[in-house]
């Protein structure tokens, strides 16, 4: 006989939370979710013609800012400390179920590659079930997927219905209705101190004495945009660096959010909007890091024809940044 047939079964934590109806349960909860998804995929998979063994073993990783987690919910009145861990206690029972913590969601996004391009590709791997949130989540693994030949294998692991757009319309979904909530609670906003340096006129007044440090509150985070306002109107903004590069420079000091769940044209909005601002580096005349990957603009919009650059007065003023889109030299020097 071949190798066992296997299903993967990967939940992103950090964008998809499960419902308070199980989590307030404490562990007799957790092992009812972990039951629901086990009970789903195998009745999903009955269904699955093209299967050649009826038994699949499923093996699902769930990736998880644990004590954030906690940390919000307990905040937010959804449940008591001893609720949280008592209901993780009872989801670690579920066979071949294996919780990941994580610092962040670009850790979770990077364990969740890294976990797909070792086993998606399988032969013995028939299906990849994937639980991430609304929609954006899904076009960082697509690539992945491809690489190694199993974006066909894909399943969307869902929980209610939300807004898609074709490309996700036509990608095979399995329906747990109430396992994971709609919208991830958060705990309220509290100040902290900015570490940001002080702008030099306000340094200069000082007469060389050392500033206080300047207390603030964050915006509260949210994971819903507002329809009725584009992304740059947003409060916060979504940041143009985390979504479209999977990292941000500003790492805990970035006043832009990374909570928001975009959908695909709105990725692409968010791109279009960024190439019009000029990279800090080919903007000072450096090269690149980031090269082609980079978000921000390294050619103006208006290329050879821009009447700004002739004022002196265009944002973008690095040497070959107006050239036209697409020159060999200026894709050398980025």
């Amino acid at each position: 006989m071949g190798q066992k047939q296997v299903a993967l079964c990967v939940i992103d934590g950090t964008r998809s939370v499960f419902s308070t109806n199980y989590i307030a349960e404490g562990e007799g909860g957790g092992r009812k979710a972990g039951q629901e998804i086990v009970r789903g995929i195998a009745d999903y998979l009955a269904d699955a013609s093209s299967l050649q063994d009826s038994t699949v073993k499923v093996s699902i990783a769930i990736y998880i800012m644990k004590a954030r987690l906690r940390s919000d919910l307990v905040a937010s009145n959804i449940c008591a400390p001893e609720q949280f861990d008592k209901f993780f206690v009872g989801l670690d029972e579920t066979p071949y179920l294996n919780i990941v913590e994580v610092s962040s969601k670009r850790g979770a996004d990077k364990k969740i590659e890294e976990h797909l391009q070792l086993y998606a590709g399988l032969p013995q791997t028939v299906r990849v079930f994937f639980c991430g949130g609304n929609g954006s989540e899904y076009l960082s693994i697509t690539p992945t997927l491809d690489a190694c030949n199993a974006k066909d294998k894909l399943v969307i692991l869902r929980s209610y219905n939300s807004p898609s757009n074709g490309t996700f319309s036509r990608i095979p979904s399995l329906m747990l209705v109430g396992l994971f909530m709609r919208n991830i609670p958060v705990a309220p906003a509290t100040p902290f101190f900015d570490p940001s340096p002080f702008p030099v006129a306000e340094a200069d007044e000082l007469d060389g004495r050392t500033p206080s440090p300047r207390a603030y509150t964050l915006p509260q985070r949210q994971t819903v945009i507002d329809p009725t306002l584009p992304l740059y109107k947003q409060n916060p903004p979504p940041c143009n660096e985390y979504y479209l590069m999977q990292s941000c420079s500003k790492e805990g000091r970035c006043r832009y959010s990374h909570e928001y769940d975009l959908t695909a044209d709105q990725l692409s909005t968010l791109a279009t909007s960024a190439q019009q601002s000029p990279c800090w580096f080919l903007n000072n005349n450096r090269e690149c890091p980031h090269g082609i990957n980079c978000c921000w603009g390294h050619v103006c919009p208006f290329g050879v024809k821009c009447h700004y650059s002739l004022k002196d007065k265009c944002r973008f003023k690095g040497e070959g940044m107006h050239r036209p889109r697409g020159d060999l030299a200026t894709l050398a020097y980025a």
